[in-house]
């Protein structure tokens, strides 16, 4: 793992990380280069990149979206989800001024939860800024579960 290096993803990246993300059945449709200002992404040398992450920051609201948590197959159980989670919740933090992370999820709730301390809100209770998010209101499935976690 030595050689993993965690960095902000060039715009030319983003067909590879489309392809990385539908992979892993997550959602692609709304993603543009412009995204990826907020994401950061695991590479090597010899797999090019293998994990990323994202962040909807909405300044100067205290809320952000993460999202779109993903990590090539054949490099999971390497710790680098949860090396580029806890890479992004600094940048929330420091960078942006993040108090309130919220994600959806269909299939990663227990992860967040037990390893990085989400807690499961209603999907109502989530603020106007982050309701209003393609990701909330037209391409998560109403089965999708709402977490939250506080920063500050």
């Amino acid at each position: 793992m030595s050689d993993i290096r965690y960095a902000p993803p060039a715009g030319s990246d983003l067909v590879v990380i489309k392809e990385l993300l539908e992979s892993c059945q997550l959602p692609t449709k709304d993603l543009t280069e412009s995204h990826l200002t907020s994401f950061l992404v695991a590479t090597t040398n010899d797999n090019g990149i293998i994990g990323v992450v994202g962040l909807e920051v909405f300044p100067p609201s205290p809320h952000a979206l993460l999202r779109s948590l993903a990590v090539k197959d054949s490099h999971r159980g390497q710790g680098i989800a949860t090396a580029l989670y806890n890479q992004m919740e600094k940048v929330a933090r420091e960078t942006h001024g993040i108090k309130h992370l919220y994600l959806l999820t269909t299939t990663a709730a227990d992860y967040f939860r037990s390893r990085q301390g989400f807690q499961r809100v209603e999907r109502k209770a989530a603020p106007n800024v982050i309701q209003a998010t393609a990701e909330f209101s037209a391409i998560c499935p109403c089965s999708a579960v709402c977490l939250r976690k506080d920063l500050s």
